[in-house]
């Protein structure tokens, strides 16, 4: 199987403080001097979260009663690298104590994806993945891609599961058509 690859990015980063020393306000300023617009407010039992256009990305801040979050999507990570201030953001969010709750990164291979699910099958036939000495469980959630009938979709290590660490392998072409209608 041949394939090439992209380098590897983060596609999505949370960081939580707690509320009596909180980074909200330092980066709703640093978004606004960035001229990011709110897209959207909401208020529920909860909280409240604020979210701000950041490229073709979202940045929500939420606010809780036991907690605030910083919760930046990959493409306004991507937005903050090319202008050159993802470190500038970064550093706002640790002027506080602070935790990462999540932390997606990613790299997208540019190749068939069925026939690499299959091999993933093969790899791993009894349904069990480990990253380290405790293995995960397996799930697959294929469906038949409309082209040619090829079962493809999602192949999932620790799905679902309390596990610190999981993976994702998906067929990115596919989501992209039935989501967004989008060809790539």
């Amino acid at each position: 199987m041949i394939c090439s690859r992209s380098d590897v990015f983060c596609d999505w980063l949370d960081v939580t403080c707690h509320p009596e020393e909180s980074f909200l306000s330092e980066l709703a300023l640093f978004l606004a001097y960035h001229y990011y617009p709110v897209a959207f407010t909401k208020t529920g039992k909860q909280g409240n979260s604020t979210a701000y256009s950041v490229g073709n990305g979202i940045v929500y801040l939420e606010v809780s009663k036991h907690f605030h979050r910083a919760s930046a999507s990959g493409s306004s990570v991507r937005e903050f690298e090319s202008l050159g201030i993802f470190r500038d953001y970064v550093n706002v969010l640790g002027t506080v104590g602070h935790n990462v709750t999540r932390l997606d990164v990613a790299q997208d291979l540019y190749t068939d994806a069925p026939p690499f699910l299959r091999g993933l099958e093969e790899r791993y036939p009894d349904d069990l993945f480990s990253f380290g000495r405790k293995s995960l469980r397996v799930t697959r959630l294929y469906s038949a891609r409309a082209l040619d009938r090829q079962l493809t979709g999602t192949w999932y290590a620790g799905h679902r599961s309390s596990a610190r660490v999981t993976a994702r392998v998906y067929d990115k072409q596919a989501e992209a058509i039935e989501v967004r209608g989008e060809v790539l």
